[in-house]
């Protein structure tokens, strides 16, 4: 009964259940790459995959950049004339700013500068990074609205349209992945936008770059938060930038896939999570004891739920992958097993991370990614120049992750005046209960 009692006091709980508005959605959206990667890997090899990672990869780099993090803003903005001030501003801003990424793309092809990069994916590339862009901007404005379900939708509207992409352009091996990708951000964008969800185009068009007072109040977000959410973003990104050159393309397709998908699972609490999170703990900021109490809560269940899934997949991820995908990706699934404790610790702290955003603590979040940046590089080189392999290279990157992790999930519990002691007998005590056993039937198999 007690367990019972608990789960209708989450549906009962405001916080809670917005959550799970968005969590049910978002687990039917990211249910769907993970179907078609099932299809995918059968008809894409491991190159195709890294090269494909590595474009998205650089696409995503310009989205944070064209959104100047103002996204952020929409949901914390004081009034409602301010958060449709800026997110007209946001969408005007990144079409400027993407236009000149395009432009910069093309000088940069002209003079041979990027190889591996031709017309037709510098288009692909920017269109990508645009309309995820909007995507971005948009969702901010539906969570300053608590349309958790209508976000929901556009997840699953995006995955499945990225993934019936994919398998359509399967004709075009080398262009296929990022023209399927590319539709899943275009169409919801266009969807949404001809059933009257934008601002008018005259508003978008009306909004001062320069002089905007709303961008103004909320400068802290380009002036920190940009350089920090690009470089945690280039951190996470790292193997992906240097694999290739280091140990080869089949690498980089096999630590990009296995990377990739092992995500699914955190953007999927993460998002559900941080974006409720957000708007909440600004509402509650100078209500310390009921913010203690829900982020608290909120720690306790996620470590419950992580601690499980990653102890299995870093015990046996090399099996799983070989019978999910087929023999050829067993060794995405040997480095799956090596980055699942820091992918564990991002399921941690990327949602609690909120906190720094609703707090308004972006030169921490600056600090804390730069020197993040700095000790994953040094891990990356020292790994591959100490032993030259890639799975002790791996190793080191992933214990890294882990422990910077960590520390944010604690800072962001001491935002909410949650001391560390209050969650660290629930920590110890939940890991001995669901590692010794699995252990044993390690050992034991």
């Amino acid at each position: 009964m007690k367990v019972l009692d608990k789960i209708k006091s989450l549906f009962s709980d405001d916080f809670y259940r917005s959550i799970l508005q968005l969590l049910t959605g978002t687990t039917f959206a990211k249910f769907f790459p993970f179907l078609f990667a099932l299809g995918l890997v059968r008809i894409y090899s491991p190159d195709q995959f890294g090269q494909f990672v590595l474009e998205l990869t650089i696409a995503s780099i310009l989205s944070i950049i064209a959104t100047a993090q103002y996204e952020n803003a929409i949901i914390i903005a004081e009034d409602d004339d301010s958060s449709r001030n800026l997110f007209a501003f946001g969408i005007k801003l990144t079409t400027i700013i993407n236009g000149m990424f395009f432009l910069i793309g093309l000088v940069v092809i002209q003079f041979h500068f990027a190889k591996s990069i031709n017309f037709l994916h510098l288009l692909m590339i920017i269109l990508y990074s645009h309309f995820f862009s909007v995507q971005q901007i948009f969702q901010s404005k539906l969570t300053r609205q608590k349309s958790y379900r209508k976000k929901a939708r556009i997840e699953v509207f995006r995955s499945v349209v990225t993934g019936a992409g994919q398998f359509l352009f399967f004709l075009f091996p080398e262009d296929g992945l990022l023209a399927g990708a590319v539709l899943g951000q275009v169409i919801p964008v266009l969807f949404y936008a001809f059933r009257g969800e934008f601002e008018t185009p005259k508003m978008i068009w009306n909004q001062p770059i320069l002089k905007n007072k709303d961008a103004i109040r909320y400068i802290n977000f380009p002036k920190y938060s940009l350089p920090g959410e690009l470089l945690n973003f280039v951190s996470s990104q790292l193997p992906v930038l240097v694999f290739k050159p280091l140990f080869g393309g089949t690498i980089l397709g096999y630590y990009s896939f296995s990377h990739r998908y092992i995500s699914i699972p955190i953007q999927l609490i993460s998002k559900s999570v941080s974006g409720v999170l957000v708007e909440k703990a600004s509402t509650l900021r100078d209500r310390k004891p009921e913010l203690r109490s829900m982020v608290l809560g909120l720690c306790k269940k996620q470590f419950l739920l992580g601690i499980v899934v990653f102890s299995i997949l870093g015990l046996w991820g090399k099996e799983l992958f070989s019978i999910a995908f087929g023999k050829e990706w067993e060794e995405a699934g040997l480095m799956a097993q090596y980055i699942s404790p820091w992918l564990f610790a991002v399921l941690l702290g990327s949602p609690l991370s909120a906190m720094t955003t609703a707090f308004e603590r972006q030169k921490f979040s600056m600090v804390f990614n730069s020197l993040f940046l700095a000790f994953r590089v040094v891990a990356i080189f020292l790994g591959f120049y100490l032993s030259h392999s890639v799975y002790f290279t791996v190793a080191l990157y992933s214990f890294t992750g882990f422990v910077f992790f960590c520390y944010l999930t604690f800072y962001s519990l001491r935002l909410a005046d949650v001391r560390a002691k209050d969650c660290l007998f629930f920590i110890l005590k939940t890991s001995l209960i669901v590692l010794v056993p699995l252990f044993l039937v390690k050992i034991w198999l």
